[in-house]
């Protein structure tokens, strides 16, 4: 059984940056002797969007795992240190008197807790 190769990209893609693909598949594919054919496989933008998946796939890492392929949206480093931001309002002595649901909101939406609290001291908020 010849190996196969799958390539997901966006159909959004400039025509230039199609061919630059399109000739690149060809050369690895003759590099490493696997015939290129041109089935393949389509995921609707519909079918991300509703899996909660962004729709570009420079934010998807896609890999094989158990014989499946599997579709997952990139880490989110910037969610990741707002996150830590968020735990260490805890302990400020301005944010630890938000209630707790107003910071959870603030953290989902991606609002900083600097921001929060500069609002605080500046007396845009009355808790």
């Amino acid at each position: 059984m010849a190996p196969e190769v799958i390539l997901i990209t966006s159909r959004n893609l400039d025509q230039t940056k199609r061919e630059k693909i399109g000739e690149a598949l060809w050369g690895f594919s003759e590099d490493l002797e696997i015939p290129l054919e041109s089935e393949g496989l389509y995921l609707p933008e519909e079918m991300l969007m509703e899996a909660g998946l962004p729709c570009d796939p420079d934010l998807l890492d896609m890999y094989l795992e158990d014989g499946r392929i599997v579709i997952e949206p990139l880490e989110d480093f910037e969610g990741e240190l707002l996150e830590d931001a968020w735990d260490d309002a805890r302990e400020d002595a301005v944010l630890s008197r938000v209630p707790a649901g107003l910071r959870e909101l603030l953290k989902c939406i991606g609002i900083h807790p600097a921001s929060v609290r500069d609002a605080i001291v500046e007396g845009g908020y009355e808790f």
